[in-house]
């Protein structure tokens, strides 16, 4: 259960595209300002938190302060935490909102655990490929952790691949928001 935000942090919303994030606001208590210029309010606001579901602007607005983006969509969500934004899905509860907000004055990234982009729809066997995947650097790496030989290794991880919906290692790793786009450098 949130213990609420401090008076402290100031917090503001870009206009919602969609209504539903009015109401949560409501709903989680927050004292928020609209602004319609979020990179000048940021700038004018260290420390502060700014609130958003209009992902056009994440990557001008990310350098300047602190942002939460709502969105549902684990690729965008990926993108928009590449560029150092934390993400919320727009469904979340009110005390889930309040605490990121609070993480967030206090300098933590959020990720919610809905836009990992990891399918559930994964089998076990895949799961724990997967972790493996984003977890160490080279296939031989990989091989040894689970168990098999480098091709059949490769075998697996095309495998999986197909079942992520992706066709290598670096579309897996983007979608599990580990690929940092501009760079092209793997975050550990």
């Amino acid at each position: 259960m949130s213990k609420g935000v401090p008076g402290t942090v100031q917090v503001a919303a870009t206009p919602f595209a969609d209504t539903n994030l009015t109401g949560l606001i409501h709903r989680a208590g927050l004292s928020i300002q609209i602004v319609s210029d979020p990179t000048r309010w940021l700038a004018r606001h260290r420390g502060s938190v700014l609130l958003t579901d209009q992902t056009e602007h994440v990557g001008k607005l990310t350098p300047a302060g602190k942002v939460i983006v709502f969105v549902d969509d684990p690729i965008t969500a990926a993108w928009a935490r590449s560029h150092g934004a934390s993400t919320l899905p727009t469904r979340v509860s009110h005390h889930e909102l309040t605490d990121a907000v609070v993480a967030a004055s206090a300098g933590h990234r959020i990720i919610h655990p809905s836009l990992l982009g990891i399918p559930t729809t994964l089998s076990l066997e895949h799961t724990e490929l997967y972790r493996a995947l984003v977890t160490l650097r080279h296939v031989t790496d990989i091989a040894e952790h689970i168990g098999y030989s480098r091709t059949e290794t490769y075998r697996r991880l095309k495998d999986l691949y197909h079942a992520l919906g992706v066709t290598n290692r670096e579309q897996a790793l983007y979608l599990a928001g580990l690929l940092h786009i501009e760079s092209g450098s793997e975050r550990r």
